[in-house]
């Protein structure tokens, strides 16, 4: 897969199909504000149904190589920071019988846009700018009781670690579907496309291992 290197996004490469678990327009053929659409009905629905919905902003430390590798490491630390938040939410992430208390979350990769009002120099000159947008869904019916804005403050040394420079976590408290549009604007903008999306968890294979307690550590 190709993708367009010109931070402008210029050009758009037509989306194909994402591998998907929740319900959402995922035609070769959806629009970017149609797969955004989808997205934000489910996140709106789950609020609904007694989920915590979070805007997540992750920036990261210089990352080396082509925009594609960069989109790959940020990939890999937001999927280690999600399995982190997934041991401190439930006791055994890899049994079936947890799977309904683990988190969601859905990532797309951005670029800074023009802004009248001051922006930290770091955050736009650090790999161009690039960043994470996402939102989590999240619950307290398991181990963790504290919403997870309050979670990430408190526990900060344990999530920004690696290539990661920042977490910026708000909770969703109204307009669920825009809020998921903004999150996701880096495919509005045809900067990126739909292979771009990185939904959490994967597979319950890939989620840690109880053997291992460091990775599971309170």
């Amino acid at each position: 897969m190709i993708v367009n290197s010109n931070r402008k996004c210029r050009t758009y490469a037509n989306p194909a199909t994402p591998s998907l678990n929740f319900r959402l327009a995922n035609s070769t053929t959806s629009l970017p504000s149609q797969i955004l659409a989808g997205y934000g009905d489910w996140v709106n629905d789950s609020i609904q149904q007694g989920w915590d919905g979070y805007l997540v902003t992750v920036m990261f430390h210089n990352l080396s190589g082509s925009m594609n590798s960069q989109i790959s490491q940020m990939d890999q630390e937001v999927t280690s920071l999600f399995s982190k938040l997934i041991t401190r939410m439930v006791r055994k992430p890899r049994s079936p019988a947890w799977v309904p208390l683990l988190p969601k979350g859905i990532f797309v990769p951005d670029l800074p846009v023009f802004k009248w009002t001051k922006t930290n120099l770091s955050d736009v000159s650090t790999n161009n700018g690039l960043h994470m947008h996402g939102i989590i869904l999240a619950n307290r019916w398991g181990r963790l009781t504290d919403p997870l804005d309050l979670h990430f403050r408190q526990k900060r040394a344990t999530y920004v670690t690696g290539k990661i420079r920042s977490i910026h976590v708000v909770q969703i408290t109204d307009r669920p579907r825009y809020t998921t549009d903004y999150a996701g604007k880096g495919l509005k903008r045809r900067c990126f496309n739909s292979d771009h999306i990185l939904i959490l968890p994967r597979t319950l294979s890939e989620l840690p291992d109880p053997a291992f307690p460091s990775a599971i550590s309170p």
